[in-house]
């Protein structure tokens, strides 16, 4: 039993790995929703847009099939 639960935490950071990227990525359809709306503070819209910068890197000068996917989904959060 106890070597179970010791061989388990290591899947765990798996996880983790695989879903924080993913996280990341798709939370910024909503965000970019929001500061279309005018809903963020400028100092807030700021710190966001740093936390940001690498998928804006990458949607402006990474290889074409992932610019053409950030740009689509981003249309879909468009008002």
């Amino acid at each position: 039993m106890d070597e179970q639960r010791k061989s388990k935490p290591w899947s765990i950071w798996i996880v983790v790995a695989l879903v924080l990227p993913v996280a990341y990525v798709l939370s910024a359809g909503p965000l970019h929703w929001v500061d279309c709306q005018g809903g963020f503070h400028p100092v807030v819209r700021n710190a966001i847009m740093t936390f940001y910068t690498p998928l804006q890197m990458l949607s402006q000068s990474g290889p074409k099939p992932v610019r053409v996917a950030i740009e689509w989904y981003s249309d879909l959060w468009t008002p």
